[in-house]
């Protein structure tokens, strides 16, 4: 089990079924790290990644990017940032290390 604790306010959709919405998780938080799922927009040169995390047992999804030869993803759902051009890489929002790092190398 891999546990996320992140530094910034972050505000994340909820994944369960029938419930649909953001929920907001204020920093330090503790969210149990569950799976990935990854996609590549050739078009834009950008990863895109969906990390599927519990918290308070419900079902969240943490979401980031990465452009082609960035140096670490970004993460995209920092409270109060959606209309900002600020970003947040992964080593600003999170104590540890991006879960399963290996493949965003080959990016």
């Amino acid at each position: 089990m891999t546990i996320l604790t992140n530094n910034i306010d972050l505000s994340v959709r909820i994944n369960e079924d029938g419930e649909v919405g953001l929920i907001d998780i204020p920093a330090g938080s503790r969210l149990e790290y569950i799976k990935q799922s990854t996609g590549y927009h050739a078009y834009y040169e950008i990863h895109t990644y969906s990390l599927l995390c519990k918290y308070k047992e419900k079902n969240i999804i943490v979401s980031c990017s990465k452009y082609v030869g960035g140096r670490e993803p970004k993460v995209d759902c920092v409270k109060g940032n959606l209309y900002s051009n600020k970003k947040y890489y992964w080593s600003d929002t999170f104590n540890e290390d991006f879960p399963e790092w290996v493949i965003l190398s080959a990016g």
